[in-house]
């Protein structure tokens, strides 16, 4: 990894990017690479708001512990943030084309609910050596239906019982995991193994919801006052109930007809 101590810092200007790309139309530039710098690092993502037809960018190997703007990189397909020193994941919703990201060897505990509303066209995603232990952040991913390599290796997470085959049965379309193609006996496996728990675990929810939506009825009930507040809380939580329900139902069928 970079050592944060041994490098000054590299400032992202124009003409250092007509120097890097060598084109003085920055207009034109479709691709740009900051990786190999050795004297001095990049620590603030700057000066690329012009960069209007990038389609990839390369960070890697700097000294970055925050994104920030990359907005305007609509046309952006691979952006590689590898070997930096960043925590969390900002400011990317806008990257709607990104087919490519890479977050290896950085510091990311969580991901945002946005990430799997937002970056689908995603196909490739590498979080390897990050600080991700939990099965709710692999959750906030499984709406990549695009996702076809996710790399996970040198998390926590990877310590867990059966991660592999949660890790499929989380995400069915994926075809490589950590650089390991999944075969049809893991699919197979993954399914009978943990779809039908996790039905189970979708029908307690769905009793939970319930009794939450008898104990808001009660205190509608018991005071005219709280009723509008209640009510909406109450359309919220069976609004979901439904939607979990179809859920439950559509899971079941897939388990047993399928």
């Amino acid at each position: 990894s970079v050592d944060r101590l041994k490098h000054g810092i590299r400032y992202i200007t124009d003409g250092f990017i007509r120097k890097i790309s060598k084109q003085n139309n920055v207009a034109r530039i479709n691709s740009l690479n900051f990786s190999n710098l050795r004297d001095k690092k990049i620590r603030y993502i700057e000066n690329l708001q012009a960069l209007t037809n990038l389609e990839n960018l390369n960070l890697s190997n700097n000294l970055i512990e925050k994104i920030d703007g990359l907005k305007t990189l609509k046309k952006l397909k691979y952006l590689s943030l590898a070997n930096n020193f960043i925590n969390s994941v900002t400011n990317l919703e806008d990257l709607s084309r990104l087919e490519n990201l890479d977050f290896n060897q950085n510091q990311i505990h969580t991901i945002p609910i946005w990430f799997g509303k937002k970056l689908t066209a995603l196909k490739v995603l590498n979080l390897s050596n990050n600080q991700i232990s939990s099965f709710d952040q692999i959750a906030r991913i499984r709406t990549l239906y695009e996702l076809r390599e996710l790399y996970l290796q040198g998390n926590p997470i990877e310590h867990s019982e059966h991660y592999r085959l949660l890790v499929i049965s989380y995400i069915p379309n994926l075809q490589i995991l950590d650089g390991i193609d999944i075969n049809e006996d893991e699919r197979k496996q993954a399914k009978e193994q943990f779809i039908q728990q996790e039905v189970q675990n979708l029908l307690h929810e769905l009793e939970r919801r319930d009794n939450e939506c008898r104990r808001l009825n009660t205190q509608a009930t018991n005071s005219e006052q709280k009723l509008e507040v209640t009510s909406d809380k109450l359309q919220s939580l069976e609004s979901k109930s439904l939607i979990q329900a179809k859920e439950i139902k559509v899971r079941y069928e897939n388990i047993h007809f399928v």
